[in-house]
């Protein structure tokens, strides 16, 4: 499994995940913790002890941090890994709570608004509800999905969970019973990568896909709202500027094909040659509008938008390109803050802090105050942790792969009319 990386702040703490470690930062504090998920244990720990083979490889491999979520209320740091475990740890010391077996590997984890419950999404397209409360309680079975989950959120009131998949669907459903489905947002081309609701206006969802574009919708009936093509902007803003990756593999649409594939690239079918949108923060102005940073694969910077208006006359906007230069792991907004994770040697945390006016808006790199240059300071100097961490990949393999059987068929017909002459 490739190592990853994420960033996650609410109010004065901040969670990096690097590798197998978690990187725990209270600004008001002055603390710095690094955690790691723990060992084994349960039906997974059992499995390994049974299979020679399996234990001598793998039972000693670290996990993987794969995916973590902080409480709103800033009490609980939820941590998913690769060997298939949920761990609760109490983000005020930093103590292990709980560490409970997953079905399956998650894909996003997030507590609900009031903290008293954490969802995880996996894999092979369930969620499942587990109680803060009770931290060795097993896990409530929510929904289900097809295909992979790619995300998930609750709302601020908990009356609705809403899901994205790889199957380009995003599913509205009742909280928490979640066999009520409220609504469908489609519309999406490619597979549907992150969601969100709109800091100003909580009934407005936005969301980010593999088809290269931010759609903004009304999630309790499904419409679309509004569309925006990201890598329209960007190609527009600073092609000439150099700003795509040069990949040495070839790539036919999003779709990454090495030469030693047995599929053939005449083989391979794509529905978009767009730059897919692979993450998003956002963060409210005042109550009338928003600013929404959003990373695109293959693409050395973040692409950032401005939001007004609701869901009967809501205006996207696209403001400017801020350079990173290498494509980043994670972005996340802190007020007017955004802060980035990326692979800058010695220097893989960086703020930017938003500044405008009616006439002008910019956006400042470690312009920020004392205790912020200390969180900056402290993960900066963790280098080692992240030298190894790979760039965001995930997004290739998540384009489906049709096989064009069209030639072969015509192959076949002009030989079997051949043979009837």
């Amino acid at each position: 499994m490739e190592i990853m990386a994420s960033l996650s702040i609410n109010n004065n703490i901040l969670v990096v995940s690097c590798g197998t470690k978690v990187l725990v930062s209270n600004r008001n504090e002055d603390t710095f913790n690094i955690l790691e998920p723990p060992g084994l244990v349960g039906k997974i720990a059992d499995k390994m002890d049974s299979d020679e083979e399996v234990k001598s490889e793998q039972k000693d491999t670290p996990a993987s941090v794969v995916c973590v979520d902080l409480s709103r209320c800033n009490k609980w740091l939820a941590v998913c890994s690769s060997n298939k475990q949920l761990s609760l740890w109490s983000a005020d010391n930093r103590s292990l709570l709980s560490n409970r077996v997953l079905t399956r590997t998650a894909s996003k984890v997030k507590f609900t608004p009031s903290g008293r419950g954490v969802v995880v999404a996996d894999k092979s397209g369930d969620a499942y509800l587990y109680s803060v409360q009770n931290p060795e309680s097993e896990g409530d079975f929510l929904l289900g999905h097809l295909s992979m989950l790619l995300d998930v959120l609750i709302t601020s009131e908990e009356n609705y969970i809403i899901t994205c998949d790889r199957d380009e669907k995003i599913r509205v459903s009742l909280f928490p019973n979640s066999y009520n489905i409220q609504s469908f947002c489609l519309g999406h081309t490619e597979f549907v990568s992150c969601i969100a609701l709109v800091p100003h206006c909580a009934y407005v969802l936005v969301s980010g896909s593999g088809d290269g574009t931010l759609r903004f919708w009304n999630y309790v009936n499904g419409c679309q709202l509004s569309m925006i093509e990201c890598s329209r902007n960007i190609n527009m803003h600073c092609f000439s500027g150099n700003f795509l990756k040069q990949n040495t593999k070839q790539h036919t649409g999003g779709v990454e094909v090495s030469e030693d594939s047995n599929t053939q690239q005449s083989d391979i079918c794509v529905s978009s040659n767009s730059l897919a949108v692979t993450q998003f923060s956002s963060c409210a102005i005042d109550k009338n509008s928003s600013l929404i940073a959003a990373c695109i694969s293959r693409f050395d910077g973040i692409a950032v938008y401005h939001v007004s208006g609701g869901t009967s006359n809501i205006t996207v906007n696209f403001l400017e390109v801020v350079t990173i230069g290498v494509e980043p792991w994670a972005v996340h907004f802190s007020g007017v803050l955004l802060w980035c994770l990326a692979a800058k040697e010695n220097h893989p945390l960086s703020v930017f802090e938003f500044s405008y006016d009616s006439l002008h808006f910019e956006f400042i790199k470690d312009n920020c105050d004392k205790k912020n240059l200390n969180i900056l300071s402290q993960v900066n100097n963790k280098w080692e942790l992240f030298k190894d961490i790979c760039a965001p990949s995930l997004t290739p393999i998540l384009y489906k792969r049709t096989v064009d059987n069209l030639q072969e068929y015509q192959e076949k017909k002009k030989a079997r009319l051949a043979s009837n002459i």
